[in-house]
């Protein structure tokens, strides 16, 4: 039960901290200076997968800690399979928000590399994301999902694609939309580019849900708590 009470813990915290990156985000507080990239105010910041993913996160943490509480008290046997599935799909998702902007995004900044890192990006960019992986690969009790899941991890990241790419393609004039429509400049290279993204964005996700999925049954099975069927 040390685990379960460690990882109850550990989710709390992130929603804590997603609860208030998000809140600080739609005010407009910036508690590291000025405004940055990627950062806007109110219900704009649904647009971006960053916000999304992370909203996602701190819900199912919120949902899976009390049914951590349940299962302390006794009330429950098992974490519901579907719970934890979604909690790994939201995991994957967010570690894909961390890799896109520690590989791709930040980068390429104009003025800095550590401009993504402030503010509420802070913490959607890179502590909540490290925080969801460590908890759920090392301290959220297991639950065999089968490796088909590894497939399912894509599903956050084809949803926002949709809306990504009808929003771009809206407002495509010859070839070109403007950086206001295409926030991640997925697009600027025309049609071709939006293909390749598309393909890449997907086969990274995927490749992270296979990690994910795989440190998670090797550490367990260390545990001594996997028994596949």
């Amino acid at each position: 039960m040390k685990r379960v009470k460690i990882s109850l813990i550990l989710n709390l915290i992130n929603v804590a901290f997603i609860l208030f990156a998000i809140i600080a985000m739609m005010t407009g507080f910036y508690f590291m200076g000025d405004k940055t990239a990627l950062s806007l105010e109110g219900y704009s910041a649904f647009q971006f997968f960053t916000f999304d993913s992370n909203l996602l996160a701190g819900i199912i943490s919120l949902i899976y800690s009390i049914y951590l509480i349940l299962l302390l008290k006794g009330k429950i046997d098992e974490i519901p399979k579907v719970i934890h599935i979604i909690k790994y799909l939201a995991t994957v998702a967010v570690s894909l928000t961390m890799v896109t902007v520690v590989f791709y995004l930040a980068p390429f900044a104009s003025s800095s590399y550590f401009i993504l890192f402030t503010n509420s990006n802070l913490f959607f960019h890179l502590i909540s994301p490290l925080l969801a992986i460590i908890t759920f690969i090392w301290f959220d009790k297991y639950i065999e999902m089968g490796k088909k899941v590894c497939l399912l991890s894509a599903l956050p990241t084809v949803f926002y694609g949709i809306y990504y790419y009808i929003v771009v393609l809206t407002h495509m004039e010859n070839g070109v939309v403007d950086l206001k429509y295409d926030w991640y400049t997925f697009a600027q290279g025309g049609v071709a580019s939006i293909i390749i993204s598309t393909l890449v964005m997907i086969f990274v996700t995927i490749l992270l849900g296979w990690i994910v999925y795989l440190f998670n049954k090797m550490f367990n099975k260390k545990s001594g708590e996997v028994n596949d069927k």
